[in-house]
């Protein structure tokens, strides 16, 4: 890490942005322009980029934010929240969670569910839009791997919940 990436504070707000900003695949100039607008009203943030160099370390600094574990743990407990927190896990018997670096959260489920397509793998992911991206897998009889069943995008967090139970749980 250079230590003018460390001249950056980034928050959660610019990391989102700067993720935005690159799905929109903008030139590096409209990009440019875009992230100083709000460096300029939020000077605490960082200085304003003004050359390839400071672009170099703003970059740096938002790969070397995306990395820290407690932005991710946050998105993935967020997300864990959003299902129903000790109450999903209740109903669900849902059980070995990770969060993801992508960002999002893994969890299996037990293999007596009663689940379609006996799904007993769920990862739920954080598209940059601020929706969801659920992908069910379930495992190969006597191995290791896994197989993706299904995968669903564009849900919403209030979505969440019931998209599992729909598409995941057999309801009677």
């Amino acid at each position: 890490m250079s230590d003018r990436s460390r001249d950056y504070l980034i928050d959660k707000r610019l990391h989102k942005l700067y993720t935005r900003l690159r799905e929109c695949n903008p030139s590096v100039l409209e990009m440019v322009n875009a992230l100083n607008f709000v460096l300029k009203q939020y000077p605490a943030l960082g200085p304003v980029i003004a050359t390839c160099h400071d672009l170099e370390c703003f970059i740096e600094a938002v790969e070397s934010c995306a990395m820290s574990q407690p932005y991710y743990m946050e998105i993935a407990n967020t997300i864990l929240s959003q299902l129903g927190g000790n109450r999903f896990i209740t109903m669900t018997g849902a059980k070995h969670f990770v969060g993801l670096t992508e960002p999002g959260l893994q969890f299996d489920l037990p293999t007596d569910t009663g689940a379609i397509n006996k799904v007993t793998r769920l990862r739920v992911i954080l598209d940059p839009c601020d929706t969801y991206t659920v992908i069910s897998f379930r495992k190969k009889r006597g191995q290791l791997e896994y197989i993706e069943v299904t995968r669903q995008s564009g849900i919403y967090c209030d979505m969440l919940g019931s998209s599992f139970l729909d598409s995941i749980l057999m309801r009677e």
